[in-house]
Protein backbone atom coordinates (compact mmCIF):
# COMPACT_ATOMS: atom_id res chain seq x y z
CA UNK A 1 0.00 0.00 0.00
CA UNK A 2 1.38 3.22 -1.07
CA UNK A 3 1.39 6.33 1.43
CA UNK A 4 -1.90 7.49 1.81
CA UNK A 5 -1.89 11.95 0.26
CA UNK A 6 -4.52 12.91 2.49
CA UNK A 7 -5.22 10.64 5.05
CA UNK A 8 -3.73 9.05 7.89
CA UNK A 9 -4.12 5.78 9.98
CA UNK A 10 -3.71 5.49 13.72
CA UNK A 11 -4.18 2.40 15.31
CA UNK A 12 -6.34 3.06 19.00
CA UNK A 13 -4.83 1.17 21.77
CA UNK A 14 -6.09 -2.44 22.55
CA UNK A 15 -9.26 -2.65 24.68
CA UNK A 16 -9.53 -5.13 27.12
CA UNK A 17 -11.63 -8.00 25.98
CA UNK A 18 -11.63 -6.77 22.62
CA UNK A 19 -10.56 -9.40 20.04
CA UNK A 20 -10.13 -7.14 16.74
CA UNK A 21 -8.09 -3.75 16.47
CA UNK A 22 -9.25 -0.41 15.58
CA UNK A 23 -7.59 2.36 13.85
CA UNK A 24 -8.43 5.89 13.85
CA UNK A 25 -8.75 8.01 10.42
CA UNK A 26 -7.65 11.21 10.31
CA UNK A 27 -6.69 14.33 7.99
CA UNK A 28 -3.20 14.75 7.22
CA UNK A 29 -4.14 18.47 7.04
CA UNK A 30 -5.10 18.92 10.88
CA UNK A 31 -8.97 19.10 9.99
CA UNK A 32 -9.42 16.42 12.89
CA UNK A 33 -11.13 13.15 13.09
CA UNK A 34 -12.74 11.37 10.12
CA UNK A 35 -13.73 7.79 10.99
CA UNK A 36 -12.55 4.18 11.85
CA UNK A 37 -12.40 0.98 11.08
CA UNK A 38 -13.58 -1.70 13.26
CA UNK A 39 -14.32 -5.50 12.86
CA UNK A 40 -18.16 -5.87 12.33
CA UNK A 41 -19.21 -9.45 12.96
CA UNK A 42 -22.14 -9.30 11.29
CA UNK A 43 -20.28 -8.89 7.31
CA UNK A 44 -16.77 -11.08 9.16
CA UNK A 45 -14.47 -7.88 7.73
CA UNK A 46 -13.27 -4.73 8.54
CA UNK A 47 -15.34 -1.77 7.85
CA UNK A 48 -15.04 1.96 7.41
CA UNK A 49 -17.43 3.96 9.41
CA UNK A 50 -17.16 7.48 9.35
CA UNK A 51 -17.61 9.95 12.23
CA UNK A 52 -20.94 11.55 13.24
CA UNK A 53 -19.57 14.50 14.99
CA UNK A 54 -18.91 16.50 11.45
CA UNK A 55 -19.59 16.71 8.13
CA UNK A 56 -16.84 14.95 5.64
CA UNK A 57 -16.34 14.17 2.22
CA UNK A 58 -14.21 12.40 0.05
CA UNK A 59 -12.56 12.21 -3.12
CA UNK A 60 -11.79 9.19 -5.16
CA UNK A 61 -8.26 8.59 -3.79
CA UNK A 62 -9.13 8.44 -0.59
CA UNK A 63 -11.76 6.05 -0.92
CA UNK A 64 -9.27 3.92 -2.58
CA UNK A 65 -6.98 4.01 0.16
CA UNK A 66 -9.48 3.86 2.67
CA UNK A 67 -10.57 0.16 1.49
CA UNK A 68 -6.92 -0.94 0.47
CA UNK A 69 -6.53 -0.66 4.35
CA UNK A 70 -9.41 -2.50 5.13
CA UNK A 71 -8.83 -5.24 2.17
CA UNK A 72 -5.28 -5.69 3.87
CA UNK A 73 -6.40 -6.14 7.33
CA UNK A 74 -9.38 -8.26 6.47
CA UNK A 75 -6.97 -10.53 5.00
CA UNK A 76 -4.27 -10.60 7.86
CA UNK A 77 -7.05 -10.72 10.27
CA UNK A 78 -8.43 -13.89 8.67
CA UNK A 79 -4.90 -15.68 8.15
CA UNK A 80 -4.15 -15.18 11.44
CA UNK A 81 -7.39 -16.98 12.71
CA UNK A 82 -6.28 -19.74 10.09
CA UNK A 83 -3.15 -19.93 11.65
CA UNK A 84 -4.69 -19.95 15.14
CA UNK A 85 -7.15 -22.78 14.02
CA UNK A 86 -4.11 -24.82 12.33
CA UNK A 87 -2.06 -24.60 15.58
CA UNK A 88 -5.17 -25.53 17.44
CA UNK A 89 -5.85 -28.58 15.32
CA UNK A 90 -1.86 -29.52 15.65
CA UNK A 91 -2.28 -29.79 19.59
CA UNK A 92 -5.08 -32.19 19.52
Amino acid sequence: MSEPRWIQFFEQPPIPGRKTRIWLIAAKDGQGLLGRIAWYGAWRKYIFAPTLHAATVYEERCLRDIAEFIEIRTTEHRLALAAACAAEKEKQ
